[in-house]
């Protein structure tokens, strides 16, 4: 979510960009707060999932997973989607003008 917000303000800040160069310049200014807000719950997790005891251990492993997949699908699967999507509609709007 916080990938696709920062495209949406980037693109109406400079409209001259396309869609790639607001993608990548978006990543880059999220990538640092992404990873490091990512390590530190990843982190508490790991301490939970070492200390929490037989109950909480399933639970915590789960959410360690989860962290690495949503971290990763943030940052690279969902803006390479964003792409695909707008570029398809660009195509697309300027095969049905042709």
């Amino acid at each position: 979510i916080i990938v696709y917000d920062r495209v949406r303000e980037t693109l109406h800040q400079r409209p001259e960009l396309n869609i790639k160069q607001a993608v990548n310049l978006s990543i880059n200014e999220t990538l640092g707060r992404t990873i490091m807000t990512s390590l530190s719950t990843f982190l508490s997790v790991v301490a939970l999932w070492l200390f929490g005891g037989k109950a909480l251990e399933d639970f915590a492993f789960t959410l360690m997973i989860g962290l690495i997949v949503g971290a990763y699908s943030s940052i690279f699967i969902a803006s390479a989607f964003v792409v695909y999507l707008t570029e398809y509609n660009q195509r697309k709007e300027k095969h049905l003008k042709a």
